[in-house]
Protein backbone atom coordinates (compact mmCIF):
# COMPACT_ATOMS: atom_id res chain seq x y z
CA UNK A 1 0.00 0.00 0.00
CA UNK A 2 1.45 3.25 -1.30
CA UNK A 3 2.03 5.98 1.58
CA UNK A 4 0.77 9.23 1.25
CA UNK A 5 1.61 12.38 3.07
CA UNK A 6 -0.87 15.26 3.02
CA UNK A 7 0.38 18.67 3.15
CA UNK A 8 -2.12 21.42 4.13
CA UNK A 9 -2.38 24.83 6.07
CA UNK A 10 -4.56 24.70 9.57
CA UNK A 11 -7.09 26.92 7.93
CA UNK A 12 -8.06 24.36 5.62
CA UNK A 13 -7.84 21.39 8.32
CA UNK A 14 -11.89 20.19 7.14
CA UNK A 15 -11.01 19.70 3.76
CA UNK A 16 -8.05 18.14 4.34
CA UNK A 17 -9.64 15.64 6.93
CA UNK A 18 -12.23 14.86 4.22
CA UNK A 19 -9.48 14.71 1.18
CA UNK A 20 -7.27 12.21 3.68
CA UNK A 21 -10.28 9.90 4.47
CA UNK A 22 -11.39 9.85 0.46
CA UNK A 23 -7.34 9.04 -0.49
CA UNK A 24 -7.82 5.83 2.37
CA UNK A 25 -10.58 5.30 0.86
CA UNK A 26 -9.02 4.57 -2.30
CA UNK A 27 -6.41 2.47 -1.06
CA UNK A 28 -3.99 5.20 0.05
CA UNK A 29 -2.04 4.70 3.08
CA UNK A 30 -2.63 8.24 4.84
CA UNK A 31 -0.60 10.39 6.99
CA UNK A 32 -1.83 13.44 8.00
CA UNK A 33 -0.65 15.69 11.40
CA UNK A 34 -3.70 15.47 13.23
CA UNK A 35 -2.39 11.94 14.20
CA UNK A 36 0.89 13.12 16.02
CA UNK A 37 0.95 12.07 19.20
CA UNK A 38 0.65 14.29 22.30
CA UNK A 39 4.18 15.72 23.44
CA UNK A 40 6.23 14.07 20.26
CA UNK A 41 8.78 16.75 18.26
CA UNK A 42 6.56 18.00 15.54
CA UNK A 43 8.50 18.90 12.84
CA UNK A 44 10.82 15.70 13.38
CA UNK A 45 7.52 13.60 12.97
CA UNK A 46 6.69 15.39 9.64
CA UNK A 47 9.85 14.72 8.55
CA UNK A 48 9.88 11.16 9.34
CA UNK A 49 6.65 11.27 7.45
CA UNK A 50 8.09 12.90 4.42
CA UNK A 51 10.93 10.57 4.57
CA UNK A 52 8.59 7.25 4.43
CA UNK A 53 5.96 8.72 2.10
CA UNK A 54 6.16 7.42 -1.53
CA UNK A 55 3.94 11.07 -2.87
CA UNK A 56 2.79 14.21 -1.47
CA UNK A 57 -0.27 15.63 -1.85
CA UNK A 58 -0.31 19.17 -1.58
CA UNK A 59 -3.16 21.24 -1.04
CA UNK A 60 -2.87 24.75 -2.00
CA UNK A 61 -5.01 27.68 -0.89
CA UNK A 62 -3.66 31.50 0.05
CA UNK A 63 -3.08 30.04 3.17
CA UNK A 64 -0.89 27.28 2.55
CA UNK A 65 1.28 29.26 0.00
CA UNK A 66 2.05 32.06 3.04
CA UNK A 67 2.82 29.26 5.27
CA UNK A 68 6.55 28.61 6.25
CA UNK A 69 5.62 24.86 7.39
CA UNK A 70 3.95 24.30 4.02
CA UNK A 71 6.45 25.47 2.43
CA UNK A 72 9.33 23.45 3.76
CA UNK A 73 7.15 20.27 3.47
CA UNK A 74 7.25 20.88 -0.15
CA UNK A 75 10.88 22.23 -0.24
CA UNK A 76 11.56 18.91 1.81
CA UNK A 77 9.76 16.69 -0.37
CA UNK A 78 10.81 17.80 -3.38
CA UNK A 79 14.95 17.43 -2.01
CA UNK A 80 13.74 13.32 -1.32
CA UNK A 81 12.33 13.37 -4.94
CA UNK A 82 8.96 12.35 -3.95
CA UNK A 83 6.20 12.44 -5.95
CA UNK A 84 3.88 15.56 -5.85
CA UNK A 85 0.17 15.82 -6.03
CA UNK A 86 -1.40 19.32 -5.52
CA UNK A 87 -5.08 19.96 -5.42
CA UNK A 88 -6.11 23.38 -6.10
CA UNK A 89 -8.19 24.71 -3.10
CA UNK A 90 -8.66 28.69 -3.20
CA UNK A 91 -6.43 31.44 -4.91
CA UNK A 92 -4.26 30.02 -8.16
CA UNK A 93 -1.53 27.22 -8.31
CA UNK A 94 2.00 27.72 -6.42
CA UNK A 95 4.76 29.04 -8.10
CA UNK A 96 7.43 26.92 -6.86
CA UNK A 97 4.64 23.86 -8.29
CA UNK A 98 3.59 25.69 -11.54
CA UNK A 99 4.87 23.02 -14.02
CA UNK A 100 2.49 19.73 -12.22
CA UNK A 101 -0.95 19.17 -13.20
CA UNK A 102 -3.29 19.79 -10.24
CA UNK A 103 -6.97 19.06 -9.41
CA UNK A 104 -8.88 21.91 -9.23
CA UNK A 105 -11.34 21.49 -6.41
CA UNK A 106 -12.03 24.70 -5.90
CA UNK A 107 -16.04 24.38 -5.47
CA UNK A 108 -15.06 22.62 -2.57
CA UNK A 109 -15.77 18.96 -3.86
CA UNK A 110 -13.14 15.89 -3.56
CA UNK A 111 -10.72 15.48 -6.95
CA UNK A 112 -12.37 13.33 -9.50
CA UNK A 113 -11.45 10.05 -10.09
CA UNK A 114 -9.31 10.59 -12.78
CA UNK A 115 -6.81 12.02 -9.75
CA UNK A 116 -6.48 9.10 -8.31
CA UNK A 117 -5.93 6.80 -11.49
CA UNK A 118 -3.17 9.34 -12.50
CA UNK A 119 -1.61 8.65 -8.82
CA UNK A 120 -2.51 5.10 -8.76
CA UNK A 121 -0.61 5.13 -12.07
CA UNK A 122 2.40 7.12 -11.90
CA UNK A 123 2.84 5.26 -8.30
CA UNK A 124 2.28 1.81 -9.54
CA UNK A 125 -0.44 0.40 -7.48
CA UNK A 126 -4.11 -0.67 -7.80
CA UNK A 127 -6.62 1.66 -7.41
CA UNK A 128 -9.44 0.68 -4.85
CA UNK A 129 -12.94 2.37 -6.05
CA UNK A 130 -15.27 2.68 -2.98
CA UNK A 131 -18.53 2.59 -4.06
CA UNK A 132 -20.36 5.44 -2.25
CA UNK A 133 -24.03 5.56 -4.50
CA UNK A 134 -24.50 9.02 -3.15
CA UNK A 135 -21.09 10.66 -3.30
CA UNK A 136 -22.46 13.29 -6.17
CA UNK A 137 -25.46 14.32 -3.91
CA UNK A 138 -23.07 14.59 -0.61
CA UNK A 139 -20.42 16.90 -3.06
CA UNK A 140 -22.87 18.68 -4.00
CA UNK A 141 -24.87 19.62 -0.66
CA UNK A 142 -21.58 20.59 0.76
CA UNK A 143 -21.49 23.16 -1.03
CA UNK A 144 -25.05 23.58 -1.60
CA UNK A 145 -26.23 27.52 -2.24
CA UNK A 146 -23.51 28.65 0.68
CA UNK A 147 -25.49 31.67 1.59
CA UNK A 148 -28.43 29.48 1.70
CA UNK A 149 -26.77 27.26 3.94
CA UNK A 150 -25.06 30.13 6.12
CA UNK A 151 -28.11 31.69 7.24
CA UNK A 152 -29.43 27.95 7.86
CA UNK A 153 -26.42 27.49 10.31
CA UNK A 154 -27.08 31.31 12.22
CA UNK A 155 -30.74 29.90 12.42
CA UNK A 156 -29.64 27.29 14.40
CA UNK A 157 -28.26 29.32 16.83
CA UNK A 158 -31.13 30.64 17.87
CA UNK A 159 -34.21 29.28 19.44
CA UNK A 160 -36.55 29.82 16.97
CA UNK A 161 -33.70 27.71 14.31
CA UNK A 162 -33.69 25.09 16.56
CA UNK A 163 -37.88 25.15 16.04
CA UNK A 164 -37.31 24.65 12.22
CA UNK A 165 -34.93 21.87 12.20
CA UNK A 166 -37.45 19.71 14.90
CA UNK A 167 -40.26 20.83 12.84
CA UNK A 168 -38.25 19.71 9.27
CA UNK A 169 -37.33 16.36 11.25
CA UNK A 170 -41.10 16.02 12.18
CA UNK A 171 -42.19 16.42 8.41
CA UNK A 172 -39.19 13.71 7.16
CA UNK A 173 -40.47 11.05 9.56
CA UNK A 174 -44.08 11.34 9.29
CA UNK A 175 -43.62 10.99 5.16
CA UNK A 176 -41.79 8.18 5.70
CA UNK A 177 -44.66 6.83 7.57
CA UNK A 178 -46.46 7.95 3.75
CA UNK A 179 -48.56 9.87 6.13
CA UNK A 180 -48.35 13.34 4.03
CA UNK A 181 -51.20 15.70 5.70
CA UNK A 182 -49.09 19.18 5.54
CA UNK A 183 -50.14 21.08 2.43
CA UNK A 184 -46.85 23.50 2.28
CA UNK A 185 -44.84 19.55 1.27
CA UNK A 186 -45.22 19.19 -2.36
CA UNK A 187 -45.75 15.05 -3.72
CA UNK A 188 -44.70 13.03 -6.68
CA UNK A 189 -46.60 14.94 -8.89
CA UNK A 190 -45.14 13.05 -11.92
CA UNK A 191 -48.11 10.49 -11.73
CA UNK A 192 -49.75 10.03 -8.14
CA UNK A 193 -51.31 6.34 -9.28
CA UNK A 194 -47.43 4.96 -10.32
CA UNK A 195 -47.06 2.32 -7.67
CA UNK A 196 -44.96 -0.12 -9.68
CA UNK A 197 -41.79 0.35 -11.49
CA UNK A 198 -42.75 0.74 -15.60
CA UNK A 199 -40.36 -0.66 -18.33
CA UNK A 200 -39.51 3.39 -18.49
CA UNK A 201 -36.02 4.02 -16.34
CA UNK A 202 -36.52 7.70 -17.04
CA UNK A 203 -39.78 7.57 -15.77
CA UNK A 204 -38.63 5.34 -12.79
CA UNK A 205 -36.10 7.89 -11.95
CA UNK A 206 -38.98 10.77 -12.41
CA UNK A 207 -41.06 8.98 -9.48
CA UNK A 208 -37.77 8.44 -7.47
CA UNK A 209 -37.04 11.79 -7.29
CA UNK A 210 -40.29 12.63 -6.67
CA UNK A 211 -40.96 10.04 -4.00
CA UNK A 212 -37.68 10.97 -2.25
CA UNK A 213 -38.38 14.80 -1.96
CA UNK A 214 -41.12 14.49 -0.75
CA UNK A 215 -39.84 12.09 2.48
CA UNK A 216 -42.05 8.80 1.06
CA UNK A 217 -38.88 6.49 1.28
CA UNK A 218 -41.71 3.60 1.03
CA UNK A 219 -42.36 4.51 -2.10
CA UNK A 220 -38.87 5.69 -3.26
CA UNK A 221 -37.96 2.06 -2.47
CA UNK A 222 -40.09 0.80 -5.18
CA UNK A 223 -37.77 2.23 -7.55
CA UNK A 224 -34.76 1.32 -5.97
CA UNK A 225 -32.65 -1.69 -6.90
CA UNK A 226 -32.74 -4.54 -4.73
CA UNK A 227 -29.10 -4.36 -3.88
CA UNK A 228 -29.57 -1.04 -1.72
CA UNK A 229 -33.79 -1.07 -1.46
CA UNK A 230 -34.10 -0.10 2.29
CA UNK A 231 -30.89 2.31 2.22
CA UNK A 232 -31.03 3.91 -0.44
CA UNK A 233 -33.85 6.25 -0.45
CA UNK A 234 -33.54 6.54 3.50
CA UNK A 235 -29.72 8.35 2.68
CA UNK A 236 -31.24 10.47 0.03
CA UNK A 237 -34.15 12.09 2.42
CA UNK A 238 -31.33 12.06 5.31
CA UNK A 239 -29.47 13.88 2.97
CA UNK A 240 -31.26 16.54 1.91
CA UNK A 241 -32.74 17.15 5.51
CA UNK A 242 -29.72 18.02 6.55
CA UNK A 243 -29.17 20.61 3.90
CA UNK A 244 -32.21 22.46 4.93
CA UNK A 245 -34.33 20.88 2.02
CA UNK A 246 -38.22 20.87 2.48
CA UNK A 247 -39.81 19.68 -0.89
CA UNK A 248 -40.46 19.70 -4.07
CA UNK A 249 -42.10 22.46 -6.17
CA UNK A 250 -41.49 21.50 -9.74
CA UNK A 251 -42.79 18.20 -11.57
CA UNK A 252 -39.46 16.13 -12.02
CA UNK A 253 -38.30 15.70 -16.11
CA UNK A 254 -36.06 12.51 -16.76
CA UNK A 255 -34.27 11.86 -19.83
CA UNK A 256 -31.80 8.52 -20.51
CA UNK A 257 -28.06 10.37 -21.10
CA UNK A 258 -25.86 7.72 -21.28
CA UNK A 259 -25.94 4.24 -20.76
CA UNK A 260 -27.25 3.37 -17.25
CA UNK A 261 -27.67 7.03 -17.05
CA UNK A 262 -30.81 9.16 -16.11
CA UNK A 263 -30.35 12.88 -15.80
CA UNK A 264 -33.15 14.43 -13.84
CA UNK A 265 -34.71 18.06 -13.25
CA UNK A 266 -36.18 19.27 -10.13
CA UNK A 267 -36.61 22.53 -8.43
CA UNK A 268 -36.00 22.23 -4.60
CA UNK A 269 -37.24 24.07 -1.44
CA UNK A 270 -35.31 24.99 1.37
CA UNK A 271 -36.37 25.88 5.15
CA UNK A 272 -35.13 29.87 4.15
CA UNK A 273 -37.84 30.16 1.85
CA UNK A 274 -35.34 30.08 -0.70
CA UNK A 275 -35.43 27.66 -3.90
CA UNK A 276 -33.01 26.23 -6.63
CA UNK A 277 -33.05 24.23 -9.69
CA UNK A 278 -31.20 20.98 -9.53
CA UNK A 279 -30.30 18.58 -11.94
CA UNK A 280 -29.08 15.23 -10.67
CA UNK A 281 -28.00 12.08 -12.43
CA UNK A 282 -28.81 8.53 -11.60
CA UNK A 283 -27.01 5.28 -12.22
CA UNK A 284 -29.54 2.40 -13.29
CA UNK A 285 -29.43 -0.89 -13.37
CA UNK A 286 -32.91 -2.76 -14.88
CA UNK A 287 -34.25 0.34 -14.78
CA UNK A 288 -34.11 1.00 -11.27
CA UNK A 289 -32.28 3.58 -9.52
CA UNK A 290 -28.47 2.25 -8.14
CA UNK A 291 -27.01 5.73 -6.93
CA UNK A 292 -26.94 9.67 -6.95
CA UNK A 293 -23.45 10.44 -9.29
CA UNK A 294 -23.87 13.87 -10.00
CA UNK A 295 -25.87 17.01 -8.86
CA UNK A 296 -25.63 20.43 -10.16
CA UNK A 297 -27.68 23.19 -8.22
CA UNK A 298 -28.27 26.47 -10.30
Amino acid sequence: MKKIFVSYSRADKDYAYRLADDLTAHGFSVWIDKRIEHGSDWFDEIQQAIYHADAVVVVMSPEAENSDWCRKEILLAMREKKALYPVLLRGKEFAILIDLQFADVRNGHLPQESYYEHMSRQLGTPLKKPFDPLRGLRESLGSLTKSTRGCFLVAVGLAIGAICVIVALVAVISNIDNQLSDPFVPVNTNNNNVNVPVGNPAQNAADFAAAVLSGNTTLADQYTCDSLRGTLAFAVVADYANAGVTGLLSQTVCNVTGTNLVTCQMTVAFLTGTSANVQQTYTMQNNLVCGVVNTQVF
